[in-house]
């Protein structure tokens, strides 16, 4: 369920906050009241495509080849540009409530 919802769960991400998504080569943010930037990655970590900034109500375009999407603050991934390699350090939340 948390998939389904992603960031319509809750607040706006703080900075330094992204939220994940796995077997993800599209997203939306129909019903999201705000923008964000989208990375998609693939297995690797490498950055596919950039979608900066995904506008309120709209489909990001569909990226062959991605296995992750990355959902950021808006302005967020400025610089990031593809085929850079990410390196996460994960910070597990446990509720959004």
């Amino acid at each position: 369920m948390q998939r389904i919802k992603g960031l319509l769960r809750g607040p706006e991400l703080a900075e330094g906050e992204a939220f994940i998504l796995c077997r993800a080569a599209q997203v939306h943010s129909i019903g999201l009241g705000y923008e964000i930037d989208v990375i998609f990655c693939d297995k690797c970590w490498v950055v596919q495509r950039v979608v900066a900034p995904l506008r309120r109500n709209r489909v990001s375009p569909m990226v062959v080849g991605a296995r992750y999407a990355i959902e950021l603050r808006a302005g967020a991934a400025a610089g990031v540009l593809p085929d850079s390699v990410l390196s996460l350090r994960p910070e597990v939340r446990r509720s959004r409530s």
